[in-house]
């Protein structure tokens, strides 16, 4: 299967929404990224999972920082919608060595049933050919019952 050369992610913080873009240099510090982000996401207490993905990604923010959309010559568009960013990259352009983290979580209340909550975590690497890794996780909220679901780790 085919994997489209542009690709749209989003930078946003929300209540419900949490999306984060970082810039990875080298195929080392892609590894320990990956390592960082694979034992978060393999943590079987939800709890633990919960708190260790809080501070993933405050780690990530102080580690990679905020970067230039302007300066890359890979991002097609950059756009402001509402509190946060949609980027499109085209992933042919990404340098050799040069690797995005799409790191996300997301809330989605039934609108049928208020107490029925899912929330959805997921770690995205890209490279210039492609999805590199990925891990998902998923919880599910139903009559103050959290189900959890690793759908990728």
């Amino acid at each position: 299967m085919s994997f489209p050369s542009v690709i749209s992610l989003s930078i946003i913080t929300s209540k419900e929404n949490l999306s984060r873009l970082y810039i990875i240099n080298g195929s080392k510090e892609l590894q320990d990224t990956v390592k960082h982000v694979k034992s978060v996401f393999s943590l079987s207490d939800i709890k633990d999972f919960i708190i260790g993905f809080k501070r993933l990604y405050i780690h990530l923010d102080k580690r990679f920082g905020e970067w230039n959309l302007s300066n890359a010559s890979w991002v097609v568009a950059a756009d402001e919608v509402g509190n946060g960013k949609i980027v499109l990259i085209d992933l042919e352009k990404l340098p050799n060595g040069t690797y995005i983290l799409s790191l996300s979580r997301s809330i989605w209340v039934n609108p049928k049933d208020a107490g029925e909550k899912q929330i959805s975590f997921e770690a995205h690497f890209y490279a210039n050919s492609g999805i590199v890794e990925e891990f998902q996780r998923v919880l599910i909220v139903r009559e103050g019952i959290i189900y959890d679901a690793a759908l990728k780790s």
